[in-house]
């Protein structure tokens, strides 16, 4: 529009031009100072337009630009920030035999979660022995080639049903025969930890005191 309009006022220099031409009777110095602050009229509304313009444009950019980032946003629904997990009730109970007379350590726990909307969570029973180092085991009990050191550790998925921000796990157990604990030969103390993972990203968003427990190995 400002292009439009300057090229409407130029077409009316030219008028003026030729207006000056036809009145010869005209003061020749009174008409050129005439034209010379037409010009300068022209030349600074112009410009002026121009930068009307181009804040419209700066305006107009902003403001798409914004649109766009909240339309980006809003394709990624299930991206969520503050995860929390907070352990609380966590004990351990030793040998606890299942209906056919096999031992194993049942972990108790509840737990409370925000920040969760959309999101499940993945809770670890982690090994350590000592205190700070995952416990190991040989997954081959030939110690050949192929043989692997893997942490003893158990993983169990819980679902956010409601797809809430805040959910709560009451009373949830997660347990582990005790021939998986593969303890080490002798006496030792092994220290047990409860880390919770929120299950789409996988990063860590709490973990539970230490329990611990004693076993003695071959």
């Amino acid at each position: 529009m400002a292009e439009w309009l300057g090229n409407g006022l130029q077409n009316r220099v030219q008028q003026f031009d030729s207006a000056w031409y036809l009145q010869k009777q005209t003061n020749p110095f009174k008409t050129y100072l005439e034209r010379v602050f037409l010009f300068f009229f022209i030349f600074t509304l112009r410009k002026k337009l121009l930068k009307q313009t181009k804040m419209k444009a700066t305006l107009r950019v902003t403001v798409v630009m914004m649109i766009m980032a909240f339309l980006f946003s809003s394709l990624k629904p299930n991206v969520v920030y503050g995860q929390k997990a907070t352990f609380k009730n966590c004990s351990l109970e030793m040998n606890v035999k299942d209906n056919n007379g096999k031992k194993k350590m049942v972990c108790h726990f509840s737990a409370d979660f925000t920040g969760m909307k959309k999101h499940d969570v993945q809770i670890y029973m982690e090994i350590e022995s000592p205190k700070g180092t995952l416990h190991e085991y040989l997954d081959d009990d030939e110690g050949g080639e192929g043989s692997m050191r893997l942490p003893v550790q158990k993983v169990k998925n819980f679902k956010n049903k409601n797809k809430t921000d805040k959910f709560v796990l009451n009373d949830k157990i997660i347990w582990m025969f005790n021939s998986d604990l593969h303890p080490k030969k002798g006496k030792h103390t092994y220290y047990v930890r409860l880390v919770a993972y929120d299950a789409q990203t996988y990063d860590e968003i709490g973990h539970s005191n230490y329990m611990s427990y004693t076993m003695t190995g071959k």
